[in-house]
């Protein structure tokens, strides 16, 4: 689990730019931030389930720049 979340958060690294501002919150709140999703959720007004899914979003979305450009791979390699 940690492995993955490290690789997520590299990725964020690179492509954090191309998510919604709202993405970007979510995510730095819930994995830089340590805040957990209910606390994400009162904060926002709205469900856990609402933060979760819009987590899972934005890790698709990450995994789908890399997929298409390539980045960290790229990084990796050099």
């Amino acid at each position: 689990h940690l492995e993955k979340t490290t690789e997520m958060n590299h990725l964020y690294d690179f492509y954090a730019p191309l998510l919604t501002e709202k993405q970007r919150s979510l995510w730095e709140l819930y994995f830089f931030d340590d805040w957990s999703l209910a606390e994400i959720a009162e904060h926002q007004g709205v469900s856990r389930q609402a933060i979760f899914e819009s987590l899972k979003r934005a890790q698709k979305s990450l995994l789908a720049f890399e997929e298409k450009l390539a980045l960290w791979q790229k990084h990796q390699q050099r």
